[in-house]
């Protein structure tokens, strides 16, 4: 969005921070077999790749195309049968980005 994150988050780094990147957690949870079975059963095989991959942008125009989406409406990503991504980042190091 512009906001700056990725700059303060390397002058952050650059001081011995460290960094916990939700993008990578969340691709990460999106090559889960568990997850990508999930989304297939809600939303059918057309949010796969020919390679069987989940398709993010197909993803996207779904949960987003309702402007004023609710978590008991459609039930992702606040269903705890997805909470895959925030376990394994419970267990999960922090990476030094350096």
């Amino acid at each position: 969005m512009g906001s700056g994150k990725s700059l303060v988050a390397a002058e952050l780094a650059r001081r011995g921070g460290r960094l916990v990147s939700g993008d990578e957690l969340g691709h990460e949870g999106l090559r889960q077999p568990a997850i990508r079975d999930r989304l297939a059963g809600r939303w059918g095989k057309e949010v796969l790749t020919e390679s069987g991959e989940i398709d993010r942008r197909k993803v996207a125009a779904l949960v987003f195309k309702n402007p004023r989406p609710r978590c008991g409406s459609w039930r992702w990503p606040c269903s705890p049968g997805l909470s895959g991504v925030s376990t394994k980042r419970s267990r999960r190091p922090i990476r030094d980005p350096r």
